[in-house]
């Protein structure tokens, strides 16, 4: 809505705000009546997919049988979903500092309200993730979220060859990082046993 003008930035973090604090609610005090809706609501969408062609084969029997057990789930416990839920709000605020910095640091000064309603469409590109490291996917999703922001084509280009080389980088240090710690582990352990 944001996007298409219709909110205002603080509207937009009030109406997260509040969405949030009434799904941390409903998880918590009304967990029942979320995993019945829940359930319903896979139960409906599995109906769905057993009417569409290309994927009537993906909607087994076996699924509906496990939506019927959805409630003895461990993890929709009350103590795993208040933790659950707090560590997703805590992903959402680390990776939106990340690409804050990112934009910062590249002298791109990227909105922090671009970024927050950024990423949920970019992430949801994810999904459809074809490619080896979703190379190009997220990407995509970035450009199309700054073209309807009409962000300049340049600030567009900076940030995605940017968000890309920071993963590359960032992921291949800590390969390096865990590769060569173990070693030297393996090697201590070795020399330890004779």
């Amino acid at each position: 809505l944001y996007i298409f003008n219709f909110l205002t930035s603080r509207a937009v973090f009030v109406i997260t705000a509040l969405a949030f604090t009434i799904l941390f609610l409903l998880f918590i005090f009304k967990n029942t009546l979320v995993i019945s809706i829940l359930k319903r609501l896979l139960r409906s969408l599995l109906l769905m997919a057993q009417k569409i062609p290309g994927i009537k084969r993906l909607a087994k029997e076996s699924y509906f049988e496990k939506i019927n057990n959805l409630d003895k789930f461990i993890l929709l416990k009350k103590n795993a979903l208040f933790i659950l839920l707090l560590l997703t709000l805590l992903k959402y605020i680390f990776l939106l500092t990340r690409l804050y910095f990112l934009s910062q640091a590249l002298s791109l000064n990227i909105p922090l309200i671009v970024l927050f309603v950024g990423i949920p469409v970019a992430q949801l590109s994810l999904l459809f993730s074809i490619t080896p490291g979703a190379l190009g996917i997220l990407e995509g999703g970035w450009y199309i979220v700054f073209l309807l922001l009409s962000l300049p084509q340049e600030k567009i280009t900076t940030f995605l060859i940017g968000q890309r080389a920071y993963l590359f980088i960032f992921t291949g240090a800590i390969f390096i990082a865990t590769y060569l710690i173990s070693g030297i582990k393996k090697a201590a352990s070795h020399r330890d046993s004779f």
